[in-house]
């Protein structure tokens, strides 16, 4: 249980919700914990595979901030000049700290939110489970940096 209580980034109402669908239906000779094990796993297959339509839907500004935000974490400095760069790097054109604002606006305004901002305007990922995708992605080693491959897909 404790495995399938990971799966689920360690969420309780996400645990409690497997618990339930695996009550409530045949689970083909499996133990209970087998049966929940094998959700937790397919309700995070099922996130990845979200997560990763979301990104790939967003335009390549938009991408590449939200890369940045992710590799970077509690250090992230959206307007400074390696930032920039970097922008700059992914999106092959030339990027302004305005067109950086508008994105992490629309970042802010998507449906759900991906990024969160402080009231001291530091800026981070809104729901965990991005991080978790991105660590994901990362230890896939998926790409020379794991967002490139899953771009340009």
């Amino acid at each position: 249980m404790a495995d399938a209580f990971e799966h689920l980034a360690h969420q309780p109402q996400f645990f409690l919700d497997a618990i339930n669908g695996v009550l409530g239906r045949s689970n083909d000779g499996a133990t209970f914990e087998e049966a929940l094990l094998t959700h937790a796993r397919q309700r995070r297959a099922t996130e990845r595979e979200e997560l990763t339509g979301t990104y790939l839907r967003l335009p390549p500004l938009h991408q590449a901030v939200l890369q940045r935000l992710l590799e970077q974490g509690e250090h992230y400095r959206a307007f400074d000049k390696p930032a920039l760069t970097f922008y700059r790097e992914q999106t092959a054109a030339k990027v302004s700290v305005a067109q950086v604002q508008r994105a992490l606006e629309a970042l802010r305004d998507n449906d759900p939110p991906l990024v969160w901002k402080s009231l001291r305007g530091d800026y981070s990922v809104y729901d965990q489970a991005l991080s978790g995708w991105y660590a994901y992605l990362v230890s896939a080693k998926i790409g020379h940096r794991a967002l490139d491959a899953v771009r340009w897909r």
